[in-house]
């Protein structure tokens, strides 16, 4: 029998994604090859039901679960804004205007950042949302602890050419 005067502590939360390492920076990737995420630790939407395992696969089917590609994209974008990562891996991914305008930001932020001490803590993300729209169109709410800051961005994706690509991003 437990005695009522000693509460028992709670065990600390854990924010680290798994598999990559507290503390540890990963590098970006090369030019020409998309960011890559393990979607393992996403749970996927509750709003697609599972397809039956006899049922042929449409054209949306075999691009897979969305979540992986939107996390990752997010996650490119915020290393691009920080200074991170170059913009041109980006272009195969997402539209020209979303192009344009992260690289717009991305160069406000690189000129205020001269004057401030740059911030290198590696981005954490902590939670990933998607829904599907349509058969060929996602959305999906990302959050992300960002150094000292937890910022959220929310990404529409539409099939292209056998290919998730971004149509809308927005990063708080």
């Amino acid at each position: 029998m437990r005695s009522l005067a000693t509460p028992q502590p709670a065990a600390p939360r854990v924010t680290a994604v798994p598999g990559q390492p507290a503390g540890r920076r990963r590098r970006a990737a090369p030019l020409g090859r998309p960011p890559v995420l393990d979607p393992s630790h996403v749970r996927p939407s509750p709003h697609r039901p599972p397809r039956p395992l006899d049922a042929a696969p449409t054209g949306s089917d075999t691009l897979g679960d969305p979540t992986g590609i939107c996390v990752a994209i997010v996650r490119a974008s915020l290393e691009v804004l920080n200074g991170g990562r170059p913009l041109a891996q980006l272009i195969r991914w997402v539209e020209p205007e979303i192009y344009e305008a992260l690289g717009r930001r991305a160069a406000v932020l690189r000129r205020a950042a001269e004057a401030a001490a740059p911030c290198g803590l590696p981005l954490t993300v902590l939670r990933a949302r998607t829904v599907r729209i349509g058969a060929n169109v996602a959305e999906a709410a990302v959050v992300v602890k960002d150094g000292e800051r937890v910022r959220a961005a929310a990404i529409r994706v539409e099939a292209r050419r056998g290919a998730w690509r971004v149509t809308a991003l927005e990063i708080g």
